[in-house]
């Protein structure tokens, strides 16, 4: 089996889609297919150009109560000659935007002007030569994206989102934090699946594109200069559906249609904003010197438009690359992309195995790479890709070490939590010393155990139907209540546990700041029964007794 599979799968859904809308890859049609919840809200950029941006609030399964509210926001921008229906042209489970719902996030679906979705303004036309169509990635960059994030943060009401780019997506993204650095904050951290850099090192049919710009260079510099960029494809939306039909739609031709996919691997078109030769992010050139001063205010000493500065690029950035990709090569990201950015700012890089440059965004086998049933398979794998150490993002981040010798020297040599040292070290045999003393591992903790199932038998005894028993909460107050008694000395009733069940909650949902709360006003509980002289019968109680011993268990005092 073919491990990169979009094709059918894309063709399927949208003829699917098509039952519910007249559109076969209309948003709303494709969204409330699968019973998804779908908003659709307009954005108007400062230069008058309106777009639609789909929101999905919350999974598929989930009411009304349990979303958006906290939920973070994750924005999705489609790479090139595509729109935000990328996200979800395949089933549920394999397309990013359902994954994103059902794991919690207030996701959102971005289409840049000249899109199907971005083909309204305030006072333009869309015929076929209207200045409509005279924008560069310029325009997308410091007038679509930015009206895009300050929409999303109105609707979701935090301060920050997460952004995930494809191809184009990840460019635009680039030069709209370059530009617009007050954006950084904005942005908590950019995903790039395929991040290209300069496209100088791309190869198949990429390479020969821009071979033939570089030698067809001052017949476009005329047509630039004289006419203006134009959009030479979305204006002519019977064209795609003509070659859709008569090509891509039915064997054999639809194996020529596949095969040009593959050997391009998603050209970047007339708008590209990138100077192959100068091998940097470029403003669009307009072709001549003076036509650039005026869009751009400056020109470099060639008279070529300036390049973009990716050194004002200050959020946290994750790349996901394959050496499968013919247009963002590793070439391009490490000899042209990884120096222009700031030192420390990547993140993390990981490479995906046999995907090319469209899989990234249309693959059916992308969620199984992450198989949530799995999940100690799924770390296993991550931790020989990742060399034993990475994060994984459940929507927030969770570090994970898997191997032996980085798992040492950050929680023996080093030290972890704000500690490090001969602190770290008094810390750590502190509290081993107590966990053994309470009979971890030992018949203490086996009593322990015992006597909070007897307490969790006696509470089912108690139900007064017994043939519709919800074991969920019951197990968990089982397995808390053991941790609570020797973390803080006691336990809770089981008619009386609401704190427990929501420190649950919030321990699930990683919310670490309640997280936090519930440890220090149960510590201070405890430590009211605490006496220096007594006997000590919980963790609490013999720390606070050894912290008045030893100066380093003192650090947070």
């Amino acid at each position: 089996m073919n491990p990169v599979s979009f094709s059918k799968s894309t063709i399927a859904i949208a003829k699917s889609a098509a039952i519910t809308a007249p559109n076969p890859i209309a948003h709303r049609g494709i969204i409330e297919r699968w019973d998804y919840p779908v908003e659709i809200h307009e954005v108007t950029t400062k230069d008058g150009y309106i777009l639609d941006l789909h929101r999905i609030p919350r999974g598929q399964n989930e009411s009304k109560s349990s979303g958006p509210c906290n939920r973070p926001a994750i924005l999705l921008n489609h790479g090139i000659a595509s729109s935000g229906a990328q996200w979800a042209l395949n089933l549920p489970n394999q397309s990013a935007a359902f994954v994103f719902a059902d794991a919690g996030f207030d996701v959102y679906l971005a289409n840049h002007r000249g899109t199907t979705y971005g083909k309204k303004h305030v006072n333009k036309g869309t015929g076929l030569f209207s200045d409509f169509w005279q924008f560069t990635l310029d325009e997308m960059a410091n007038f679509d994206l930015p009206a895009i994030i300050d929409k999303v943060l109105e609707l979701n009401g935090n301060t920050q989102l997460y952004y995930v780019g494809h191809s184009q997506g990840n460019l635009v993204g680039f030069l709209t934090l370059a530009d617009n650095p007050q954006y950084n904050k904005k942005v908590k951290k950019l995903f790039a699946l395929t991040p290209v850099g300069a496209a100088h090192y791309a190869r198949g049919a990429t390479q020969f594109a821009y071979l033939a710009h570089n030698v067809f260079r001052p017949v476009t510099a005329f047509y630039t200069s004289v006419l203006g960029p134009h959009e030479l494809f979305f204006n002519i939306p019977w064209l795609f559906r003509l070659v859709g039909e008569l090509v891509c739609k039915n064997p054999p031709l639809n194996y020529i249609c596949k095969d040009l996919i593959e050997i391009s691997s998603g050209p970047t078109g007339p708008h590209s904003n990138m100077n192959s030769q100068a091998k940097k992010a470029m403003h669009f050139d307009y072709g001549n010197a003076l036509k650039n001063l005026q869009k751009h205010g400056r020109v470099s000493i060639h008279a070529f438009p300036h390049p973009y500065n990716y050194s004002n690029i200050d959020t946290e950035l994750y790349l996901c690359w394959s050496r499968n990709d013919w247009l963002a090569t590793p070439a391009d990201i490490e000899k042209i992309l990884v120096p222009s950015l700031r030192s420390g700012i990547i993140k993390g890089s990981f490479e995906i195995n046999e995907y090319n440059h469209i899989a990234f965004a249309l693959a059916t086998t992308t969620k199984d790479r992450f198989d949530g049933r799995r999940i100690d398979k799924t770390f296993e794998r991550l931790g020989k890709d990742q060399a034993g150490f990475y994060t994984v993002f459940m929507p927030f981040p969770n570090v994970q070490i898997t191997d032996y010798s980085i798992l040492r020297e950050a929680f023996i040599e080093k030290g972890v939590i704000q500690s490090n040292g001969d602190t770290w070290r008094e810390q750590r045999r502190a509290a081993i010393s107590i966990m053994r003393d309470f009979g971890m591992g030992k018949n203490v903790m086996e009593e322990l155990v015992r006597s909070s199932i007897g307490e969790f038998l006696e509470h089912l005894e108690k139900l007064p139907d017994k043939s519709n028993v919800d074991l969920y909460w019951p197990i968990k107050v089982l397995v808390s209540n053991v941790i609570n008694e020797v973390l803080f000395g006691y336990r809770y009733n089981y008619d009386n546990c609401e704190p427990l069940m929501n420190y649950v909650n919030r321990f699930n949902a990683q919310k670490y700041p309640q997280i936090n709360q519930y440890i220090v006003e149960n510590v201070h509980r405890s430590l009211k029964e605490y006496n220096v002289d007594d006997e000590q019968t919980c963790f609490a109680h013999a720390y606070k007794q050894r912290m008045e011993e030893n100066e380093h268990l003192n650090h947070w005092i």
